[in-house]
């Protein structure tokens, strides 16, 4: 069957009797072709911990046990664990046990918990992004009310247990230290609000730095290498967490540290740090920025696909001007219309990867997705049609972005000549 099984989990626990309900209900989403999904089978591994981040022992089916594989076969289960003797924090798709979403009400301390103590490297992650996701949701509320915005204590403890910890994969506590993507955030609402995702996303970001700072430094330094470039897991995983902190210190602005960036974009050994403080300098409005997108164009541009990463990076760049940049682009020398690569890489990644420059208020990106769709079609459509479906969601924005999308998806439906595959993804976008 196609789709991505959802689970949803309530759980209710009895202190007096030390018995612990969990019922689970799984649902797929409909498909072409698919309306109807019977009940998959579905392994979900789980754990239970006390308040303190201990594991808890607890007895199921006579199997007492402190990880448990529970077999999902019915569109609702029930499941019941005894000698639960503290209130039970549960770890759930340990393992990442299968490939399903998974929605289960948690307070913010009980994610801060697993976050810290959860003995499931994958879980770890998980708990943060979604205390990360649950944190940026509420100051999102706070910023369309015009309130200060403040974060909260336990995400930020959080953070500081992160940094400090000793781990054998930095790549992994690299990965759970970065904010979930502004896209990520504004799947979560029901009113794609990509202005003040973008502001509340930079306030996270900068408040970390704000607190953060000597630790970040301290994280940083102890990741920088000291000899040659080494292509292994743990070499990766060390200019991975590196980065990370020079993208968080980057938000400080101080001229030490855009120093520091701009020195490492010059001297790197390796593309891996090249390319990611070229794209941490693209952010920031500063004469490095500038000497860095000239440095990479002279030192790259014979390598096409190296050139791809050049256009990519500009059109990414949160800048305000970021769309003015890419019209420039268009017209450069070596972009074509004729090189997929090429479009993807400018056209396709202002699209897709930059939420909060391409959905701007006056309607600006659309114009340009939209004009450059119909000069694609005849070239390729396919791409043109890919291109197309970076709007295929405007019905989540608000009525002002809805209008003018609205009318950019009907120019497209409406014009004679257009590819079956171009059409197709105007049409149905249309009929949302």
């Amino acid at each position: 069957q196609a789709g991505t099984p959802e689970l949803t989990l309530k759980a209710k626990y009895s202190k007096e009797t030390g018995r612990l309900a969990l019922k689970i209900h799984q649902s797929c989403p409909d498909t072409p072709g698919q309306a109807e999904k019977v009940p998959f089978h579905i392994p979900l591994k789980l754990a239970i911990f006390d308040e303190e981040g201990r594991p808890q022992l607890s007895n199921r089916d006579g199997r007492e046990t402190f990880e448990h594989c529970l077999e999902l076969r019915e569109s609702t289960n029930k499941f019941f664990f005894d000698q639960v003797s503290k209130k039970p924090i549960i770890s759930v798709l340990r393992d990442f046990s299968a490939p399903v979403l998974v929605s289960m009400q948690r307070k913010s301390n009980e994610l801060a918990l697993l976050a810290r103590h959860d003995t499931d490297e994958f879980n770890r992650w998980d708990a943060v992004q979604q205390l990360a996701t649950n944190v940026a949701l509420k100051l999102i509320r706070c910023h369309q009310k015009k309130q200060s915005l403040k974060l909260d204590e336990d995400f930020l403890e959080t953070i500081a247990e992160t940094l400090a910890r000793i781990s054998d994969d930095c790549s992994l506590q690299a990965a759970t230290l970065s904010l979930p993507a502004e896209t990520e955030l504004g799947q979560k609402m029901d009113v794609i609000d990509v202005d003040a995702i973008h502001a509340v996303r930079q306030f996270m970001r900068r408040s970390i730095a704000d607190v953060f700072e000597s630790e970040l430094m301290t994280v940083m330094g102890s990741c920088t290498a000291t000899t040659a470039y080494k292509f292994d897991a743990w070499s990766c995983g060390q200019r991975r967490l590196k980065n990370v902190c020079l993208s968080y210190l980057m938000e400080l602005q101080t001229d030490e540290i855009v120093s520091q960036c701009y020195n490492q974009f010059l001297n790197a050994d390796n593309m891996t740090d090249t390319l990611t403080s070229f794209q941490i300098l693209s952010n920031h409005d500063c004469p490095q920025r500038l000497q860095a997108i000239d440095n990479f164009y002279e030192r790259f541009s014979i390598y096409s696909l190296t050139l791809d990463k050049w256009f990519s990076v500009q059109a990414t760049s949160r800048l305000p001007n970021t769309g003015e940049v890419v019209c420039d682009l268009v017209r450069h020398q070596d972009f074509t219309l004729k090189n997929p690569n090429k479009v993807r890489a400018l056209i396709g990644a202002f699209c897709f990867g930059n939420q909060v420059r391409f959905h701007c208020a006056t309607g600006s990106g659309y114009k340009l997705l939209a004009d450059t769709v119909l000069d694609l079609d005849p070239v390729n459509p396919q791409i043109a049609a890919r291109l197309l479906s970076s709007m295929s969601l405007w019905h989540k924005f608000d009525e002002q972005r809805k209008s003018v999308m609205r009318h950019h998806l009907s120019r497209i439906a409406n014009t004679q000549d257009l590819s079956s595959d171009t059409y197709e993804i105007a049409k149905k976008s249309l009929e949302h």
